[in-house]
């Protein structure tokens, strides 16, 4: 499902980004779907790249991870440019991914989870249509294929 045509994240089962026609966007192998699954869980905020080699690798990282960094920022933000420019941002010696809420799946799923449980005790049948609408969101287990520590 696509977010009112636009990109859709997804965190809720393999880390995956969609196009606006619901099409796979390559963003890469293993570590920079890692890359992407961070900054999405951190999304709004400046991830700086010290931070972002910790989560990535384990002590001690390799002598080049900060470089590996930099090039994978730039080869996801080759990938997102056709279907959402302009949302990696460089800010304050990091990465900061600028997404709006409905274009997350997990951000999805805990907005109608709230709205559901809100009305439960007040009008079950839409509560349940919220509760359904939650659950639709998850594909498999949160943060497949991305194997590192803070996962």
């Amino acid at each position: 499902m696509t977010a009112g045509g636009r990109a859709t994240f997804r965190l809720l089962g393999p880390v995956a980004v969609l196009d606006p026609a619901g099409t796979p966007v390559p963003v890469g192998g293993p570590r920079r779907r890692a890359l992407l699954a961070a900054l999405l869980l951190h999304r709004g905020t400046s991830l700086p790249v010290e931070r972002l080699v910790g989560m990535l690798w384990p002590d001690p990282p390799p002598p080049t991870a900060s470089t590996m960094v930099h090039g994978a920022v730039a080869a996801i933000r080759r990938a997102l440019e056709p279907s959402a420019p302009h949302v990696l941002v460089t800010r304050d010696s990091g990465y900061v991914l600028e997404v709006p809420a409905e274009w997350v799946d997990a951000a999805r799923f805990e907005h109608a989870l709230e709205a559901g449980r809100r009305l439960l005790a007040t009008s079950p049948q839409r509560a349940s249509g919220l509760l359904a609408e939650a659950l639709a969101e998850w594909r498999g287990s949160a943060l497949g294929g991305v194997e590192e520590p803070f996962a």
